[in-house]
């Protein structure tokens, strides 16, 4: 009789256990398609909203870049004042915005950059930079850079301190492209490693912005940050920059890296038989 009792409650239990797996599975595949239905709903949303939203974004920038109609008279106009407060709109005006400063100069440019300066774009890519979001930041800095807004520097900087190495090294960047190598003397606090790649970034982004004024990096090498003096090394041996004999045989090895110092050795050797030659 027990044992009768003791196959009951196992079947009970067994009964139990499958009952509760079957309701889990069920309840997980209407949790996976009502996520699949409401990923396909905001796709859609954001199609049609962007096929909607296309030809006002195109009219509005042709307005900008090739009508004489003044920016602020444009930015009361219907097409904007409907739409500026919406995300979609937004990302796509911007987008644009960017893609046409990249591709025309002078006075076009020029148009394109006082339309976002005045505009609601800007104050946009600005909020980007303290977004949550790694590629949003990322994003904000390209942004600011491309259209030429200096006064954004302090905030750029700030963003050289991130834990995100990508995000560190677009700040780097952005600063280069807005002040030039003297953008890099708002860093003399900054004392986090730089690696090679970001170090890479930043030669390749000073040959093609200000690879012609070098009036001083006496302040890189100087710097207490062995990557910023790897930096100013890396420079000078590049561009092959004379005149810096003296403050190279001077560098010193402000931290006990052995790593960083025998780098920095290696570059002062480089360097001094380079100009030696």
């Amino acid at each position: 009789m027990d044992l009768f009792k003791y196959y009951i409650e196992e079947g009970l239990q067994i009964e139990l256990f499958l009952l509760s797996s079957i309701a889990l599975f069920v309840f997980l595949t209407l949790v996976f398609l009502i996520a699949l239905f409401l990923s396909r709903f905001m796709t859609n949303r954001r199609l049609k909203l962007e096929e909607r939203f296309e030809p006002i974004v195109e009219e509005l920038l042709f307005d900008v870049m090739f009508n004489d109609t003044p920016i602020n008279e444009l930015l009361n106009h219907r097409m904007y004042t409907r739409y500026h407060k919406k995300n979609i709109f937004m990302k796509m005006l911007i987008r644009s915005s960017f893609s046409m400063h990249q591709q025309f100069s002078g006075d076009i440019a020029e148009r394109l950059k006082k339309f976002y300066q005045t505009s609601a774009l800007k104050k946009y890519s600005i909020q980007k930079l303290n977004s949550n979001a790694w590629y949003k930041k990322c994003q904000g800095i390209r942004e600011l850079s491309e259209m030429n807004q200096d006064d954004a520097v302090p905030d750029i900087v700030s963003l050289c301190f991130s834990k995100h190495q990508l995000v560190k090294q677009a700040a780097f960047v952005g600063i280069i492209k807005l002040k030039g190598i003297e953008g890099l003397k708002s860093l003399q606090k900054f004392t986090e490693f730089i690696d090679d790649w970001t170090l890479s970034h930043i030669l390749m982004a000073i040959e093609e912005t200000d690879s012609t004024n070098f009036t001083d990096l006496n302040f890189l090498l100087q710097h207490k940050n062995p990557s910023m003096v790897l930096l100013g090394l890396r420079l000078i041996r590049y561009f092959s920059l004379p005149g810096y004999q003296k403050a190279i045989s001077n560098v010193q090895e402000p931290l006990s890296s052995d790593r960083i110092q025998q780098e920095i050795q290696k570059h002062l050797q480089l360097l001094e038989t380079r100009i030696k030659e």
